[in-house]
């Protein structure tokens, strides 16, 4: 907890609950980035 309490000293944000909604926003924002990187080349197989 003592992480939350320096970043809402370093940002003024009161509630702990907008905190980790950025937290979790910048997270997965990450992990889509990954995930597109490591797919972009594969081929697509299809079924027919």
């Amino acid at each position: 907890m003592r992480i939350i309490e320096e970043v809402h000293m370093m940002l003024g944000i009161e509630d702990p609950y907008i905190i980790a909604a950025y937290v979790l926003s910048i997270t997965f924002a990450l992990i889509s980035l990954a995930y597109g990187l490591l797919k972009w080349n594969q081929e697509v197989e299809e079924d027919g």
